[in-house]
């Protein structure tokens, strides 16, 4: 459906103004006090920058200006010069003592208004998000205000300016009003880049106002320059609230269902399901399949080829789709896997294509095509109808991958660039996890545990980076671990990976399993000399004693210092 600027300006100042009408109904004390502080703060503003220019004035002219007020004559250049100077100073610290009065004011209307309404709490920091919406609002409005007030005045002292802002804002508008209806591109910029795109057309408008001011002056009868001096501080003011007032109208917008749900007493909390029209979604329809799955299989074949089938394989992954492809060339049948990464997924794509083109060994289908279909990441594997797994089978075949990867040697070019990006497990471990566990235990028995492997912890840091590294894919699940008819396993997704010293995130109650695949590693490894059981172990339970505490699980990680404390010592008698 083509979209039209107008249309959802109007249904957004409509909105704007029902949520005017109950904050005014419900905190209208609060509403209106506001209102008169922000544009009071606004032209103390003005005021400060104001000053100071009539200062320099006063220091360049060698006197007072003879259009200065009469009491200022009496009093020296220097005198002048100080007070004007000084009183820049009160103009500002004045701004900000309104600001700061303002954003008290808001706070309690916006609580004002939550006890008014009479809502169960419907979502977390629900009164920050009213503070923000209700200060969003408020100070939306009395920009808006200012704007208006500036401009009134404006048309009465020179308007010549009123003209111009008026002519230019109508033109600027007119023209992004095309430009969001008419193009999908300039649609998606002028949402994603609203901010930048405002601060332009207002830049713009200032430099128009700016020339025309020039032009009057040396063709026309222009007023005095003082009064041009105030009038282009003014409308560059009014201009910088206008931008002001149509950002938190669009942040406020963008927010409307919680907002609404907040202040509206029969609006309940919507959660808004957002389908989208273009992107990765508009290749999902047959008739574009039809078009776009030939051409990207297309480099994968010498010769002519059909496509026999399509069908859905299901990933389990966000904003990641796969299909199954059957494809037909000289009588031999193929099938491919493609994956289409929407753009928000762009970190997995990156990851994956990276990692198996750098590590020949992975047990994982065949990457032969990677691209870009518009703004979306595909990738293609050859695909040998490996088989998904379920319940008792999933659980063990995760360990397995596990001892599959501990047999791997990650390349040097691997690790290198790996460690300028991440930090391995013994460097994220620090004192300070263990002050919040401190605090956390409350017997003596317990802060004596914890002091032990305080003195320990340098120890272990030491062991753990001793050992050599393996790989572990982070984000497996049902549908991304296969297995072949020969029994080997299979990954068809490496979006999310770590390199960790072996035997992390290994689970503490597959201890044997670990020592297991630890001895099976010591005999394929070219780097198991640094590889021990204990080693490997001593990963696994600082792991989960990290994981626990970064959970804030305390007493979790409280039981796992015994075990630490054990192989940590059983390390360092070896070493001895």
């Amino acid at each position: 459906m083509k979209a039209h600027l107008n249309t959802e300006l109007s249904q957004c100042l409509r909105w704007s103004f029902s949520l005017g009408k109950k904050f005014l109904r419900k905190a209208s004390l609060h509403t209106v006090s506001v209102q008169f502080i922000y544009i009071f703060s606004q032209l103390l503003l003005l005021l400060a920058f104001f000053l100071p220019l009539k200062a320099i004035i006063v220091l360049s002219s060698g006197g007072i200006p003879s259009y200065f007020p009469e009491f200022l004559k009496a009093y020296a250049q220097d005198t002048v010069v100080i007070w004007l100077s000084l009183s820049s100073l009160v103009a500002f610290a004045a701004h900000l003592t309104f600001e700061l009065v303002a954003t008290k004011i808001t706070a309690a209307g916006a609580r004002l208004l939550i006890i008014r309404t009479k809502k169960i709490v419907l979502f977390d920091n629900q009164d920050l998000i009213a503070v923000n919406a209700y200060s969003k609002f408020t100070r939306g409005l009395s920009e808006l205000l200012f704007f208006l007030i500036s401009v009134a005045i404006l048309c009465a002292i020179y308007p010549l300016i009123f003209s111009l802002v008026a002519t230019s804002i109508i033109v600027f508008y007119t023209f992004t009003c095309l430009a969001y209806n008419i193009s999908s591109k300039a649609r998606s910029a002028l949402t994603t880049h609203h901010q930048a795109i405002l601060n332009s057309i207002s830049g713009f408008v200032f430099l128009v106002v700016f020339f025309g001011i020039i032009g009057d002056f040396l063709y026309f009868h222009p007023p005095s320059a003082f009064m041009a001096i105030i009038s282009l501080l003014l409308i560059r003011q009014a201009l910088q609230r206008l931008v002001g007032f149509s950002t938190k109208l669009i942040l406020l917008r963008s927010q409307h269902s919680r907002v609404s749900a907040l202040f509206f007493h029969n609006q309940p909390l919507l959660l808004e399901t957002t389908q989208k029209s273009d992107g990765i979604h508009a290749l999902f329809s047959p008739e574009q399949r039809e078009r776009w799955i030939p051409q990207v299989l297309s480099p994968l074949f010498k010769t002519a080829f059909t496509v026999e089938g399509v069908k859905n394989f299901q990933l389990g992954h966000p904003d990641i789709y796969c299909y199954e492809v059957d494809c037909c060339s000289e009588n031999t049948l193929k099938t491919y896997i493609i994956k289409l990464f929407d753009e928000s997924r762009t970190y997995p794509a990156a990851q994956e294509s990276a990692l198996i083109a750098q590590f020949k060994d992975l047990p994982c289908p065949p990457l032969r095509e990677t691209g870009k279909l518009q703004d979306v990441t595909y990738h293609i594997f050859e695909w040998s109808k490996e088989c998904k797994m379920t319940g008792r089978e999933y659980t063990q075949g995760t360990l397995t991958l596990l001892g599959d990867l501990m047999k791997l040697t990650p390349p040097k070019s691997l690790l290198n660039k790996y460690e300028r990006s991440k930090s391995y497990l013994e460097s994220r471990l620090n004192s300070e996890m263990l002050e919040n566990l401190k605090l956390y235990a409350v017997t003596a028995e317990d802060q004596k545990t914890i002091e032990q492997l305080a003195g320990s912890l340098g120890s272990i840091k030491l062991h753990l980076s001793k050992l050599p590294r393996q790989l572990i894919v982070l984000d497996l699940n049902f549908d991304s671990l296969l297995k072949k008819e020969s029994g080997e396993l299979s990954v068809i997704h490496w979006g999310n990976w770590i390199l960790e010293p072996a035997g992390t995130y290994w689970p503490l109650t597959a201890h044997s399993k670990l020592l297991e695949c630890t001895q099976e590693a010591q005999a394929i490894r070219t780097d198991a000399q640094s590889l021990s059981s204990d080693g490997t172990i001593l990963a696994s339970y600082m792991f989960s004693f990290e994981r626990h505490i970064n959970r804030r699980d305390y007493q979790a990680a409280l039981n796992l210092i015994p075990g630490i404390l054990k192989y940590t010592q059983s390390l360092d008698e070896q070493i001895i």
